[in-house]
This record gives C-alpha cells, structure tokens and sequence, in this order.
C-alpha cells in the first residue's frame, strides 16, 4: 500500500472509532473527530500532514517514488471506469487513466 492510501485509511479509522466512542462511552471523544478535520483542512493548505514522516520512517512509500521499471497495466474500476494498476511487488495502486502499458519515468 502506499503512503496516501495508508493516510486516507488512518484517517477514515480515527474518525469512525472516534464516532464510535462518542456514542458508546463519551461525547467529548468527537474532539478527535474534530482534530483530524482541522488535521486534514491544514495539511490541504500545507501540503504537510504529521503522520507522513512517521510512515516514512516505517518504510512506506509514496506513490511518487515508484521505483525505475515499474509498468502500468490497465484494468478497470468496480464501477467500470478505465484505469491503470501500478504492481509493486504483490501491492496494486491505481494510476492515471490510460489504456496503454507504459514506464513510469523516474524522478
């Protein structure tokens, strides 16, 4: 999985155990919900988010920094949209529409 993946489903999980909490133990645990909404509208105006240096340290990689000789094979989506599938090992990640299979340059 990639780093921005790894951030999306973070996020989506604070968010859901923090609704949860609230309902089943405390309101004031809606605070977290709270923090990473604030989290998210900073890190849009930054382009800088806390938990990406960590992830970094963890090894995780950005969809950016795929390694040379990567290809992009095409699929599609479930809902039946073009795409393309970056393979990284056993890993899939999507990539920009395309029918073609191509290298991804590096950088």
């Amino acid at each position: 999985m990639t780093l921005e993946r790894y951030l999306r489903l973070v996020g989506g999980l604070v968010v859901m155990l923090s609704l949860a909490l609230a309902r089943w133990v405390d309101g004031r645990f809606l605070l977290m919900t709270l923090f990473v909404g604030a989290n998210l509208f900073q890190s849009a105006l930054t382009n800088w988010c806390p938990l990406v240096p960590i992830l970094g340290r963890l090894g995780v990689r950005s969809e950016a920094a795929a390694p040379r000789g990567e290809t992009v094979k095409p699929s599609l989506r479930w809902g039946g949209a073009p795409t393309n599938r970056i393979r990284r090992g056993g890993a899939v990640s999507t990539a920009p529409v395309g029918s073609e299979e191509r290298e991804i340059p590096a950088l």
